[in-house]
């Protein structure tokens, strides 16, 4: 196992710190496809999370549980880049290996090349024959740079810095449209949106298809298209059998990418696969343990097996690890209301309100869900009727009015507004299956119609 710090940024302009941490990413995602069946590479989020770290390197390697990292930094003056670099061996802090790198910004990528490839030797690792870098390279140092600055901004998960992701990766394809890792991420962007925030998926979904589509015809070996479509296939055409095959197909590519595990994952959990999806969980935190959304993930997932106590572990390595993602906060909420907690429940789903900064009603949904189920049905009613007011102005997933509903016990309400969401491709059903909020409906003809639509199998817990 290796883990790639981030490379530390010696330029004068603190602007230029997307660049070395794209850089680090990009070599990341080099490593980790060049002999898989060898050598396992971190993935960003838990690197990242050692940015300007005054822990030694023993202390990182016992953290990570890695045998080797790579410690860098980055120069980048004008046109000019220097790269230093340097291998070291966890157990003796033994120095395997160090260079410097001087080259023109244009001639970055076979930089990268060379770095890994020496590396490999270093570790003695055989470079796979097809373990090249991308197939197609950015014609020039610009639209490499906004496919960097691209990154930078959608891994940072919230909805603004989703759409300026979003925006760069739209420049570099309008500079070289023949580049696959921007069109994935276009893909990635567009089918976050309704997931982080209360955006339209019939709206936004079809270009995330597209884009996916198109990395996947430019680079049919780049295992971030196909997690890409695969993704897409899950939120929008609710094709279980072809997602999987995308899933798989990514992982056989680059077994280091973390977000093929943790889509597949998921994938695996709203078909009923519990024990599945929590090995697959299980491979994603071994790959990137420090990050929370993956610890948080891995809580929901539980949730989803009724599995309360390992959910609720899970979910408190992630507040421990990010106490102010909104995400775990809804998560947390969950869990206490299975668990019949319902006044911790109350307080989590208020943090995830105020943390998520209002872009999202389902907060409010969940609240008023809990609400109606202690009795304080006024609340419940007054908390529907907002959310149907806005939803004739606005776009409100119809899953979040029909959550409220099903907690006042108003079946008819519930089943009309689920199936109104399954009119416009709300991406909330996916979860019908497995969220025990809807148990309450399972035996009605037409939620059993629901799942059928959407090629779901009741399973037993």
């Amino acid at each position: 196992m290796l883990a790639v710090l981030p490379f530390e940024n010696l330029s004068a302009n603190p602007e230029q710190e997307y660049f070395s941490d794209g850089l680090t990413e990009e070599t990341i995602c080099y490593l980790g496809r060049m002999n898989p069946d060898a050598m396992g590479v971190i993935a960003r989020t838990s690197s990242m999370a050692y940015k300007r770290t005054r822990k030694s390197i023993g202390q990182i390697g016992r953290e990570l549980g890695v045998g080797f990292i790579l410690e860098s930094s980055v120069r980048h003056e004008g046109n000019q880049l220097r790269i230093t670099s340097q291998l070291i061996r966890v157990q003796d802090q033994t120095h395997l290996w160090a260079a410097n790198f001087d080259c023109n910004a244009t001639d970055f990528l076979s930089v990268q090349k060379n770095l890994g490839m020496a590396i490999a030797e270093q570790v003695q690792i055989k470079l796979m024959p097809q373990a090249g870098g991308f197939a197609h390279s950015p014609f020039n140092m610009d639209a490499y740079d906004l496919y960097l600055r691209g990154r930078y901004h959608w891994n940072q998960l919230t909805p603004p810095a989703i759409r300026r992701g979003l925006r760069y990766f739209e420049k570099v394809v309008s500079l070289d449209p023949g580049y696959a890792p921007a069109w994935s991420g276009i893909a990635d962007c567009y089918s976050m949106l309704p997931i982080t925030c209360d955006e339209p998926a019939m709206e936004v979904l079809p270009k995330a298809l597209a884009a996916a589509r198109k990395a996947v015809e430019l680079d049919d070996g780049l295992a971030e298209a196909h997690t890409s479509l695969g993704t897409v296939k899950v939120w929008m055409d609710w094709d279980w059998p072809g997602a999987e095959a995308a899933f798989q197909r990514a992982l056989a590519l680059n077994p280091s990418y973390v977000q093929a595990h943790r889509y597949y994952a998921c994938l695996l959990s709203h078909t009923g696969r519990h024990v599945e999806a929590a090995l697959a969980m299980d491979r994603a935190r071994a790959i990137d343990p420090l990050s929370p959304i993956m610890h948080a993930l891995s809580g929901h997932l539980r949730w989803h097996a009724r599995d309360y106590k390992s959910a609720m572990k899970h979910l408190r390595n992630a507040e421990t690890i990010n106490a102010g993602l909104w995400i775990v906060h809804t998560f947390l909420g969950r869990v206490h209301e299975s668990e019949g907690r319902m006044e911790e429940s109350l307080i989590e789903f208020q943090k995830a309100f105020d943390l998520s900064g209002g872009g999202t009603t389902e907060p409010v949904a969940f609240r008023a869900h809990l609400h109606a189920l202690i009795g304080e049905r006024a609340a419940a009613e007054q908390a529907v009727a907002t959310l149907v007011g806005l939803s004739r102005d606005k776009y409100v997933p119809p899953c979040n009015i029909a959550i409220v509903y099903a907690g006042l016990g108003d079946t008819e309400n519930a089943l009309r507004w689920l199936e109104q969401g399954f009119e416009v491709r709300d991406v909330r059903l996916v979860f019908l299956l497995v969220d025990p909020r809807w148990d309450g409906l399972r035996q009605e003809p037409r939620f059993k119609n629901l799942s059928r639509l959407l090629n779901l199998l009741p399973v037993a817990f």
